[in-house]
């Protein structure tokens, strides 16, 4: 059902019951008849006919607005205007006050979920256009105590100042002074030029002075003046003040003090209030001073401007420390390349005899060789030494092999020669890998980063006094073996100490570790390869920098062949074997700083303690 039809019947039903009291009360109770006066005020008071056809007007406007709950608002503002212009218009009235109560309902259904979102801000203004609409709504103002009690931001604990000390107001502009004579009649003079009156301690001393100061103010002209007569002054009220000797009990009887509390985070831990206050007591010397553990305040008790100070150091030390953040790139390259070209030609000659190496293969075998050599051999001894050959009985002989005979076959000795092999090959290979390491750290704080394996690394392998219950009789009287490990951290360690600087300068204090396994090993514990640096580098911010690069190469050349033949000019290469082997290792680390934070620059942080 539409909000116009809701209206309509809620208009309706209510003109019908008020029309229905009316006629009833007319029965029961009549009327007595006014008196003439009584109705012709309230005749003069009756709504003129142009503004009961401009109400109607209105009513019509503002019912065909009630369709859609965007136009609410307009359609309420329209029976407003209308009810005011006709008060007696029952359904002008008994609309608006439906309209009213479907805006409200609107608004406090819309800040009920922005609640539930967390979103109080924006609920708190729905729920003030619902007390506009309906200031007596009582719900509406409880949801806006809630809603203001979720936006309230917790207030930093302030500054509590007890007492403060009145200040000098001097006159603005610069004097010339020209003086010669005593020192209290000067400090009056400056004093009179500037609208401020001078008066005097008994602890001050006059002095015989001569001074010309040209176009100054009133705080340099006094602190001049006051190093020449060694006084110090203090503010009465606004254009008062008193002058006495510049002397430890002057200070502490003349000298007003004020009283402040300072609320000190500690996110440094529980020794950073005691820290601080041993601080405050050796830089400013202060002595009426007391440190609240349980509130994380110092009350301090000293003139206004050792105050500022104090505040403005204690300021200094509690802002957050400043960041950076470090890139660190390990750039590693490993190349090895290896090449053999040449004849490899045999080095080593077996000498045999025939008769004793073929016995060895068979009773037969003489007789057979012999007839082979002296061309007398039958069709049998043909087929043998092919049987022979076929069985392989000649595989591990030296017949296999190619050998020589001396004296023309006239003599039983032989030469075994070996195969000669000729070389043509090269490899090369290529290992690159770059390690990027990201660290975010404080200035003052080292921060650690490691990635990597923890290797176990066997340091014993028993113990000679151990005895365990239930082990050492379990192994029936032999020694317990119980090893013993250390580790060593694997990969990649960097550790840095960034200190920030002036201009951007960023100080690390680096120590830069990769370790590995190598490729050799000591009693079954394989070695560790460690390449190291450590040291301090200073780089702008967004600065790139090499802190440390190790080349590593070799360079091996082998040769191989016939004596003296190998080293001809020229022919060398046709009886010998050329072998080159060369590694290069090279290794780049590269660190580039960049500043997160910073503290605010130095100049916007002194003061000086000088009250002249």
């Amino acid at each position: 059902m539409s909000y116009q039809r809701h209206i309509r019947n809620a208009s309706t039903l209510c003109l019908a019951l008020f029309v229905a009291h009316g006629a009833a009360s007319a029965q029961k109770d009549p009327v007595p008849e006014k008196s003439s006066a009584v109705h012709k005020k309230e005749v003069a008071s009756a709504p003129s006919k142009a503004d009961v056809a401009q109400s109607q007007k209105l009513y019509q406007r503002a019912m065909r607005l009630t369709s859609s709950p965007s136009t609410l608002p307009d359609a309420f503002n329209l029976l407003e205007e209308s009810s005011s212009l006709n008060p007696s218009d029952v359904a002008s009235t008994t609309a608006r006050e439906f309209v009213r109560e479907e805006l409200v309902s609107e608004h406090m259904a819309k800040g009920n979920d922005l609640m539930e979102a967390n979103d109080a801000a924006a609920a708190m203004d729905e729920f003030r256009q619902a007390m506009a609409l309906d200031p007596a709504n009582t719900y509406a103002a409880q949801r806006l105590h809630d809603a203001a009690a979720q936006t309230a931001k917790p207030y930093p604990k302030p500054v509590y100042e007890y007492g403060s000390e009145p200040d000098l107001k001097p006159k603005p502009g610069t004097h010339t002074f020209n003086f010669k004579g005593d020192s209290r009649q000067l400090l009056t003079n400056v004093g009179r030029a500037f609208g401020i009156a001078a008066e005097f301690d008994s602890s001050f001393t006059p002095r015989q002075m001569k001074v010309t100061l040209d176009n100054v103010d009133f705080g340099t002209a006094m602190h001049i003046a006051c190093m020449m007569a060694h006084c110090f002054h203090i503010a009465v009220s606004d254009h008062e003040m008193i002058v006495a000797n510049d002397s430890q009990d002057a200070r502490r009887n003349v000298e007003r003090t004020s009283v402040r509390t300072f609320y000190v985070p500690t996110e440094g831990g529980a020794q950073a209030l005691p820290e601080m206050v041993n601080i405050l007591r050796s830089v400013l010397e202060i002595r009426f001073l007391a440190p609240d553990t349980a509130e994380n305040t110092i009350t301090i008790r000293a003139p206004k401007q050792t105050l500022d100070a104090a505040e403005m150091l204690i300021d200094q030390m509690t802002a957050p420390r400043p960041q950076v953040f470090l890139e660190i790139r390990v750039l590693r390259m490993d190349e090895s390349a290896s090449k053999q070209i040449g004849i490899a030609y045999p080095l080593q000659f077996t000498l045999f005899n025939l008769n004793t190496a073929a016995s060895s293969l068979g009773p037969d075998a003489v007789g057979i060789i012999n007839r082979i050599r002296a061309g007398t051999a039958t069709a049998q001894d043909l087929a043998a030494a092919a049987a022979l050959l076929a069985s392989g009985g000649l595989a591990n002989s030296v017949f296999s092999q190619g050998f020589a005979i001396f004296g023309g076959g006239l003599t039983t000795s032989g030469l075994a020669v070996p195969p000669a092999s000729l070389n043509l090959s090269a490899t090369h290979s290529l290992f690159t890998n770059m390690e990027h390491v990201t660290l975010r750290a404080s200035q003052g704080q080292a921060a650690t980063f490691r990635v990597g394996d923890r290797f176990p690394v066997i340091t014993a392998t028993f113990s000679p006094a151990i005895n365990i219950p239930g082990i050492t009789s379990a192994i029936k009287g032999s020694q317990p073996i119980v090893p013993s490990y250390s580790y060593e951290d694997l990969g990649v360690t960097l550790k840095a100490t960034p200190q920030i600087g002036a201009d951007s300068v960023v100080t690390l204090n680096m120590d830069f570790a990769i370790k590995a396994l190598g490729s050799t090993s000591l009693n079954n514990i394989p070695t560790i390869t460690n390449r190291q640096y450590t040291g301090t580098i200073s780089l702008r911010d967004g600065e790139t920098s090499v802190i440390a690069g190790t080349v590593d190469k070799s360079d091996t050349k082998t040769l191989s062949g016939m004596p003296w033949l190998s080293n001809l000019p020229g022919f060398g290469r046709a009886f010998s074997n050329n072998g080159r082997t060369t590694t290069a290792d090279q290794m780049i680390i590269l660190v580039t700083p960049h500043i997160i934070t910073q503290k605010p620059d130095a100049e916007h942080t002194e003061m000086t303690l000088d009250s002249d």
